[in-house]
């Protein structure tokens, strides 16, 4: 037996084994743009997958064995394979998954795999841009997603669906389908979970925020104030600049967070300190990766901007419990793994040129004196939040009571103590009105999905992907969504 018969025997086998091990290589805390597989695995998966069944069983084999822990895997494999057809997705999700109410709500079927299921959709509606991602959103994939509100249930399975018509409704024939669909019902559900958005438990308050959000930028309801102008900002002096990342999702009051991007996203807060000591506290909402830390006025803060990695920033990752400088990460000893409910306390000593990390009953020191190094005093270091996807959290910088006291013996300040905002600055506005105002980002329906400030007006052949514009284009070897070389652009 040669080579090529050997593969073609054992191409099932294989393809599972490569999702096996993707998942036990699994590791976002490094906030890497590459993809987590080896490049040389990644590569054999795409030449093997472009046979539309071995597509099929490998999306199928990650909906049935990727653990919550390992998203990212499903996020890589179908980024990584050939851009499937819409006859292929509707083969998936008609004929393999049977997508439809019934399912949705049949108590044998494994939540995982409904969990899954939801993050296949949204990378298929990312992948699947424009019209094509239109049709994949049939009636049964609508009513599917729909029957985990009308269950009730406060489950991952809904807050999964949530997310899923979020990246739908990107393209506004979908998003027109959504939201005639949200008016049929007798009430919107969207409504009832807004209840949850406080509640102490992990998924409820997820579900509540992801409700708020999104009737306040997807899915708004006429005569409905936008929560900005509901929510009391009397005592709150510093929240987190929205110029900073455009597609992290931010509470109301500016201080809760959550990333739902397909990579990972940070955050900066809007006040910054040059000397002192200063105590802010974080509520973790999720576990998961995460590094919060301070970044200073040098650190670039773009899309693809990690804190600590480079000298103008650092951050602790609990759920790994590294402290990440320079680009290098060392173990934290000392220090339990932190779990969703953990409160982690930050006193920053500019001048002894420490932080002290305190949880639970722990707390551990650590210094750093280049990175407080500042003889000039002109160095300002600001809070900062770098985040997984589908990990959320609470920032209390002194606005409300903190649940530690201060490790440090001695006076110190609070960053709400020392920010100052005006009542404009304080409003966290829906994401269409703040883009609207602060830049030339393009709201049309049919923008440019890379710049978003031309119109889309280039199409890429052979695959036909039309959603960009040609100034983006004129910079692409490949094709964006599918990674298929471009031969033309028209």
């Amino acid at each position: 037996m040669d080579d090529e018969e050997y593969l073609e025997l054992f191409q099932t086998d294989i393809v599972e084994g490569i999702v096996d091990l993707l998942i036990v290589q699994s590791d976002v805390s490094d906030f890497s743009i590459e993809p987590s597989g080896n490049p040389l695995v990644m590569a054999a998966l795409t030449t093997m997958t472009q046979s539309e069944e071995n597509w099929l069983h490998v999306v199928g084999w990650s909906i049935r064995k990727v653990p919550k822990f390992a998203l990212n895997v499903i996020r890589d494999v179908i980024r990584d394979m050939p851009c499937p057809t819409v006859d292929t997705v509707h083969r998936l999700l008609g004929d393999l998954l049977k997508l439809s109410p019934r399912r949705a709500t049949n108590p044998s079927d494994n939540r995982q795999a409904e969990r899954n299921i939801c993050v296949v959709l949204t990378c298929l509606a990312n992948k699947l841009a424009g019209r094509a991602s239109t049709q994949i959103f049939t009636r049964n994939v609508c009513d599917y997603l729909f029957e985990f509100f009308l269950m009730r249930r406060k489950s991952r399975q809904l807050l999964m669906a949530l997310l899923t018509l979020e990246k739908f409704a990107v393209v506004h024939e979908t998003k027109t389908i959504i939201v005639k669909k949200f008016s049929q019902l007798e009430r919107n559900p969207l409504f009832d979970l807004l209840e949850y958005d406080k509640s102490e438990e992990n998924y409820p308050r997820q579900i509540g925020f992801c409700a708020r959000w999104a009737l306040d930028n997807v899915f708004p309801v006429t005569r409905r104030q936008p929560s900005y102008l509901t929510v009391d900002m009397s005592r709150i002096n510093v929240i987190f600049n929205q110029n900073t990342q455009k597609f992290m999702k931010i509470s109301p009051d500016g201080l809760e967070l959550r990333c739902d991007t397909e990579d990972f996203g940070s955050l900066r807060a809007t006040c910054g300190v040059t000397h002192g000591t200063y105590y802010f506290e974080v509520l973790l909402i999720t576990g998961g990766p995460m590094r919060i830390g301070l970044v200073t006025s040098l650190s670039p803060m773009t899309d693809t901007y990690a804190i600590g990695k480079d000298d103008t920033s650092f951050g602790y990752d609990g759920s790994t419990r590294c402290l990440w400088n320079k680009g290098v990460s060392r173990d934290l000893f000392g220090i339990h793994t932190w779990q969703p409910g953990y409160v982690i306390g930050f006193l920053v000593n500019t001048v002894k040129k420490r932080i002290y990390f305190v949880q639970n009953k722990s707390t551990v020191i650590v210094s750093l004196p280049e990175f407080f190094s500042n003889p000039q005093g002109n160095k300002k270091y600001y809070p900062a939040v770098t985040m997984a996807p589908y990990v959320q959290c609470r920032f209390n910088f002194g606005s409300e009571p903190f649940c530690y006291r201060s490790p440090e013996r001695g006076p110190y300040s609070t960053f709400n103590e020392v920010g100052s905002l005006t009542p404009e600055e304080k409003m966290v506005k829906p994401r269409n009105e703040f883009q609207s105002e602060n830049s030339v980002y393009n709201e049309d329906a049919n923008a440019c999905e890379i710049c978003y400030d031309n119109n889309a007006n280039s199409k890429l052949l052979p695959c036909g992907h039309d959603t960009f514009c040609r100034e983006c284009t004129s910079k692409c070897k490949a094709c964006p969504i599918c990674r298929d070389a471009i031969t033309e652009r028209v």
